[in-house]
């Protein structure tokens, strides 16, 4: 008993209000976040004992003649459950900010958004408003069999994939060919022959169009609806960033 009073550095007639006065002081300077001491967390845990012990003696809780192991799971005990109660406050403390943050926060903030919005808009309005047409020279046409024909033809301004069951008339080389584009961005719609047979490539950037339609709604969500939680917000953010890399890998390919 006596090293305990030792240990907070009083004696043992001092009174209660003493005895948390010279554990506040202790506990100050041999707490882990202000002492870089090694032997600080040991000291800190010892103070904090000697003090508990002595409290609870002179309020008639715990009696020294108990065997020390008992009293040591006692303390254990009270600390566990002292640590399951502040990671419930510190989680609880994270969902709130979790619930509160805004979905403008995550990855990229508001005004990215707005751009994002812009450029889907833009470009499926292109797909959508019209047809330019373009006078292209076949230079090579290349053909392979499987249960349906393959043709690859190479303008003189773009390469055009062409999956048919029946053989095509008009794509030999030195043929001219009309090529139906988009009046934005150029990008091919469809083509016809000399026949003026009409024929939709296989490599057109409007089959990849669902995902800029998928790109405009999520886009739509983030400004318009209200999503409650933080994971709700993260989905729509990530499947943003899938649909965004997917059309534009596309659009790439497409300008070959």
């Amino acid at each position: 008993m006596l090293n305990d009073f030792q240990t907070l550095g009083i004696s043992s007639s001092a009174s209660i209000t003493d005895i948390k006065k010279a554990y506040r002081l202790k506990a100050k300077e041999f707490h882990p976040d202000v002492n870089d001491s090694p032997d600080a967390a040991e000291h800190f845990r010892q103070i904090s004992e000697a003090y508990q012990r002595i409290i609870d003696f002179r309020e008639g809780k715990h009696s020294y003649q108990q065997p020390a192991i008992d009293y040591e799971a006692i303390l254990r005990e009270k600390a566990r459950a002292q640590a399951r109660m502040r990671y419930q406050e510190w989680k609880q403390k994270l969902e709130k900010e979790e619930l509160n943050k805004s979905i403008h926060e995550i990855y990229w903030n508001k005004n990215v958004s707005y751009i994002l919005l812009l450029i889907s808009f833009v470009l499926l309005s292109d797909q959508f408003i019209g047809t330019k047409i373009r006078v292209e020279k076949i230079i090579k046409t290349s053909i392979a069999i499987d249960d349906q024909l393959y043709y690859t033809i190479q303008t003189d301004h773009r390469k055009i994939e062409i999956v048919s069951d029946t053989e095509i008339d008009g794509l030999d080389s030195n043929n001219l060919i009309m090529v139906g584009e988009t009046p934005l961005f150029h990008t091919m719609k469809e083509i016809r022959t000399i026949q003026n047979k009409v024929l939709i490539p296989d490599n057109i950037l409007s089959n990849y169009s669902p995902a800029l339609i998928i790109n405009l709604i999520l886009l739509l969500l983030v400004f318009y609806f209200p999503l409650k939680t933080y994971q709700q917000k993260l989905w729509i953010k990530t499947l943003l960033i899938i649909c965004s890399l997917y059309y534009l890998v596309s659009f790439l390919q497409a300008q070959r």
